[in-house]
């Protein structure tokens, strides 16, 4: 039991380690999030990323990042969805759990489907627009292009400076070039999940003044 438990501690020290050295090699996004209160409710929403497709429901990101932070992330990613869909559902969770800070991560379904690219970008728009009207601090996740490149589309720039909301434009297209972070082509794995819960972790515990 006790070699079991020095095994557990092990693996999780060389999981932040491994985080914090992607973290050094990246181009750091910078927050521009104010303090979130204590025990309030974050609403992670989007696609499989979101929902921890991959790995287990308690390593998908959102579950990470709720251990990390001590407060409560409501997981609402449904995979397969695109912004659309996204977009249609978010009213209802804002209704319900009235959270403090919405991240959100999508477009990696649009994308696959070669949906036009301004729909993404309308449907983004609205959905920074509610989360917003509803008091709620943003965080964008930005997806990268499935292709060799890797590239991240230029509307999620757009966007969060347009609305002056925190962007990481840089994490997953890192994690997604790394195989050791992947449980296939497209989606991560537990160490994945836990990387990127440790950078929005680090983006939320570094708020403007």
């Amino acid at each position: 039991m006790l070699i079991n438990r020095r095994t557990s501690l092990l693996t999780l020290v060389l999981v932040a380690l491994a985080a914090f050295l992607l973290y050094q090699c990246a181009s750091n996004p910078t927050s521009l999030l104010k303090p979130i209160p204590a025990g309030s409710t974050i609403l992670a929403i989007g696609d499989s990323l979101t929902e921890g497709v991959g790995t287990s429901q308690d390593k998908a990101y959102p579950a990470v990042l709720s251990r990390l932070l001590n407060q409560p992330v409501i997981n609402a990613g449904i995979s397969g969805n695109t912004s659309t869909q996204t977009l249609q559902r978010l009213p209802a969770l804002l209704n319900k759990y009235k959270p403090s800070l919405v991240i959100i991560c999508i477009g990696g379904n649009d994308m696959l489907k070669r949906q036009h690219v301004y729909k993404l970008k309308a449907n983004l728009t609205k959905m920074v627009e509610m989360s917003q009207h509803a008091g709620a601090q943003v965080m964008i996740i930005a997806v990268p292009e499935a292709s060799l490149s890797m590239k991240v589309p230029e509307l999620y720039k757009d966007i969060a400076e347009q609305y002056q909301v925190t962007l990481d434009d840089t994490t997953l297209r890192e994690l997604l070039r790394d195989s050791q972070y992947k449980s296939d082509t497209v989606h991560l794995n537990a160490m994945g999940y836990q990387a990127l819960a440790n950078q929005i972790y680090l983006l939320i515990k570094s708020p403007i003044n």
